[in-house]
């Protein structure tokens, strides 16, 4: 879960919805940024699903050691878990298993050392990808520029949920795009720019849906889901533009 502390409480967003809004702007990406047109749809479905295989609702999974909502960055690497989105993403398509694949390593290669068995799980992905690659019939570079659009799209898509964007107009770099130009956002009367401009068309409307929680602390696992499950969702939307 993405998690923001609110005045009267706690903003929740389900990762899977943060990953549907990361699709949501991979959509819109200009033509010349996108990977080969007859993988593109496998690409949109590789960003739209890079955070399923979440935690099951059980014990304090979701909970900090307070009881809290745990946001996403307290969490700890669940190898089972990657594990098992690597694993179900070779089920729909070797391009989607590559990007999970990537995706997996990016995000727990800087625990490296940590354990002998993440050691191995990292090598095994590393192996895992030479062996995707050889059977797609494409190269590192192919594959790393592709990862580069999800990878882009994710961290635009954090930087939207947790409303990092500096007031003012001021710009915050949100990583780079294939063919390795910075790219920053900003903010203009309640509208969202980036530059330089990646979209195809010069304005759209992406939307994300989050949960409003005023109740402070819980039990366990199940009284968060039961709250979440008998509330309707709010719609939180951002008018991209082109300046």
């Amino acid at each position: 879960m993405i998690v923001n502390p609110t005045p009267q409480g706690w903003e929740i967003i389900f990762q899977r919805a943060h990953a549907l809004l990361a699709a949501k702007l991979a959509y819109y990406l200009h033509e010349e940024l996108r990977t080969d047109e007859s993988l593109w749809l496998e690409m949109l479905s590789s960003i739209a699903e890079h955070d399923d295989g979440q935690q099951g609702w059980k014990g304090k999974n979701h909970l900090t050691e307070a009881g809290a909502p745990k946001d996403l960055t307290q969490q700890k690497y669940n190898l089972e878990q990657a594990r098992s989105v690597v694993s179900e993403s070779a089920q729909k398509s070797r391009w989607i298993a590559l990007m999970a694949s990537l995706h997996t390593y990016h995000l727990h290669h800087i625990f490296q050392g940590d354990s002998k068995e993440l050691d191995a799980f990292l090598e095994e992905q590393l192996d895992y990808q030479k062996s995707l690659r050889r059977s797609l019939g494409i190269n590192k570079e192919a594959s790393e520029r592709a990862y580069t659009i999800m990878r882009w799209c994710d961290e635009c898509s954090l930087v939207l949920c947790k409303s990092q964007i500096p007031p003012q107009g001021r710009k915050l770099e949100i990583g780079k795009l294939p063919k390795n130009t910075p790219r920053f956002i900003f903010q203009l009367d309640n509208k969202f720019c980036i530059t330089p401009w990646p979209f195809k068309s010069d304005s759209f409307e992406i939307s994300l849906e989050y949960y409003s929680v005023e109740q402070l602390v819980f039990e366990n696992d199940e009284e968060l889901r039961q709250l979440l499950g008998h509330q309707s969702p709010e719609v939180r939307r951002w008018q991209m533009v082109k300046r």
